[in-house]
């Protein structure tokens, strides 16, 4: 079945990893040891749980896929336009401060998806699936545990779906691989960068300089 408009992920992706029963044939040594695959022969259908490629959205059926919107939404962020997809981290001083993570979906205030209440844009972004460091996992447990006032594990934390207001993340899409595993190494370090200690090109976009936190 060939993908249409409404089998694509939130994100726009279309791809999808997903798991399959597979038969191969193999060559063997003379002690039945496997050496080598020859090639599948058969398979069985794909199954769920889907997961896009893109931004790691999860779904249990393709069927679940919502879809795509027509035009593109965004939203003003700091540092200037934010998409689905964009990478991001979030700014010192709040909640779910100095987090690196994906945008899931971007509910624009006024409409109907945006439910929530909150006065401004509603940005989706999963803090989950960064390659964060075991201190930076420890400190992200520490800063969930003082929050919700009891002892969480960090794959306890519920980040894997925060809501923000667009002004409280700067969009890093497109940041160097070194950039960012420092950024998940450390809390300090990603306080450094949010501080403006450089100016990196992104694209169409600038991460900004000199940021102060709000008091």
């Amino acid at each position: 079945m060939n993908a249409t408009e409404s089998q694509k992920c939130r994100c726009g992706s279309d791809m999808f990893n997903a798991h399959q029963l597979a038969r191969h044939d193999v060559v063997v040594d003379a002690g039945g040891i496997y050496q080598k695959d020859i090639g599948v022969y058969d398979a069985e259908h794909p199954y769920g749980p889907f997961t896009c490629v893109q931004c790691g959205a999860e779904y249990d059926e393709l069927a679940d896929l919502d879809k795509k919107p027509e035009g593109e939404i965004t939203a003003a962020c700091i540092n200037g336009k934010l998409r689905v997809g964009d990478l991001v981290i979030s700014i010192p001083g709040i909640d779910y401060a100095c987090l690196v993570g994906n945008v899931l979906e971007i509910s624009l205030l006024g409409t109907a998806e945006h439910d929530t209440g909150n006065e401004a844009d509603d940005i989706h972004v999963n803090f989950m699936e960064s390659a964060h460091s075991k201190r930076r996992m420890k400190e992200i447990a520490e800063m969930l545990s003082t929050l919700y006032c009891e002892k969480k594990g960090f794959w306890e934390c519920p980040i894997d779906d925060v809501i923000m207001a667009p002004e409280f993340l700067i969009r890093i899409t497109g940041i160097g691989d070194d950039t960012l595993t420092r950024l998940l190494a450390s809390e300090g370090n990603a306080k450094l960068f949010c501080a403006g200690a450089e100016t990196i090109p992104t694209g169409e976009h600038n991460i900004i300089s000199g940021y102060q936190a709000p008091a």
